[in-house]
């Protein structure tokens, strides 16, 4: 089964690709990179960037990969690991997370689908990511204890999702520190304590956007 949003495009040899590649590999999913094209600002950039072939556990995990129409997978595998619903956002992350656990997960890296995103896309929506990245750490909270590199990926990402959204979560901060004893990680707490993070992040996007 795979599946296509009607505002994008697969590519004519996409899905005898990606047969080939389940069976070379004896994968029981298979994803594909994709071009990601903004319409507000006419860029276009290839995503993800990694290496063909299979893919571990920890990277589908840590980070959203694999978008919808770019998965394809054995009709069992969705029959017994469904969509959530109540995820605003990063639905196809989550059916990744639980979905790559007990299956063979296998990526080609030539882009395959042209994905548009739109003003209005869901994938431009901060706000949504932060409420789907609220639901992924209460939804799996083992996760701390079964694989704490993946758990370190989630905090860092949804600080990092409500820091753009304007909020600094001191505690967020904290405890990516706990997790990952980095000096990097201690200097981010140490300025979200004293509210020193927000306004430098806000500097550094300001002077990024002064230098183009």
């Amino acid at each position: 089964i795979a599946f296509q949003d009607s505002d994008d495009i697969w590519h004519p040899d996409k899905i005898e690709k990606q047969i080939t590649m389940l069976r070379k590999l004896n994968a029981d999913i298979c994803f594909c990179a994709f071009n990601k094209k903004v319409v507000v600002s006419q860029k276009t950039s290839a995503y993800p960037s990694l290496p063909e072939g299979i893919v571990p556990y920890y990277v589908l995990a840590s980070y959203s990969q694999a978008s919808t129409q770019t998965i394809i997978a054995k009709k069992n595998i969705f029959v017994n690991i469904s969509f959530d619903p109540a995820l605003p956002r990063l639905q196809d992350f989550d059916w990744m997370i639980r979905a790559a656990k007990e299956n063979k997960v296998a990526f080609i890296a030539e882009p395959l689908v042209d994905v548009y995103v739109q003003s209005d896309s869901i994938s431009t929506s901060n706000k949504k990511l932060i409420e789907a990245y609220r639901i992924i750490l209460e939804k799996y909270p083992e996760m701390k204890v079964e694989d704490k590199e993946v758990y370190t990926r989630w905090i860092e990402w949804y600080a990092k999702a409500k820091l753009l959204g304007g909020e600094c979560d001191v505690e967020l901060y904290k405890e990516l520190y706990v997790c990952e004893k980095s000096f990097e990680n201690l200097i981010k707490f140490c300025m979200a304590k004293i509210g020193l993070l927000k306004p430098f992040i806000y500097f550094k996007r300001r002077k990024a956007l002064i230098c183009r």
